[in-house]
């Protein structure tokens, strides 16, 4: 197995902040936005080590051997979405959670038989509570909370 998903590793779940009013505000444009996002946070996730797990709409799951590339990657992904061109200049903002622990592979029956490989990972629901449904802000560690890392 991959060391990005096995022993320790650190996850990253991404997820695009209000992302049906953009759909409602540019229409057919959105899976324009929606394409360069995919883009932009994949090679910041890719050029830190990271391994794409997953995506469902607009959100990404990528999986990393290290803490440090996992945050170091979240930072080139916001800063890469801040420098960005949106089209019909769209204000994008995308929450981004991490979470270091170690996953438990447990292909299911339907996932085998579909050619589906990927494990499930017992990390996940408690990933998913870093991405607040919230407004996005400042980028806030939990387990070092008086570390905050602002970004444009």
């Amino acid at each position: 197995m991959d060391a990005r998903r096995s022993g320790t590793v650190t996850l990253v779940f991404t997820d695009i902040d209000g992302s049906t009013r953009l759909l409602d505000q540019l229409g057919d444009a959105y899976a324009t936005l929606l394409y360069d996002h995919h883009r932009l946070v994949a090679a910041a996730m890719e050029a830190q080590g990271g391994e794409r797990v997953d995506a469902a709409g607009d959100g990404l799951f990528f999986s990393f051997p290290t803490a440090k590339g996992a945050l170091v990657a979240c930072i080139e992904a916001q800063r890469a979405i801040a420098g960005h061109q949106w089209p019909q200049e769209a204000e994008v903002k995308v929450r981004m959670g991490l979470h270091t622990g170690e996953p438990l592979s447990a292909t299911t029956d339907w996932k085998r038989r579909s050619g589906d490989t990927r494990s499930f990972n017992r990390c996940s629901p408690r990933s998913r509570m870093l991405t607040p449904s919230g407004s996005v802000g400042p980028m806030r560690l939990r387990a070092v909370p008086e570390i905050r890392i602002c970004l444009p």
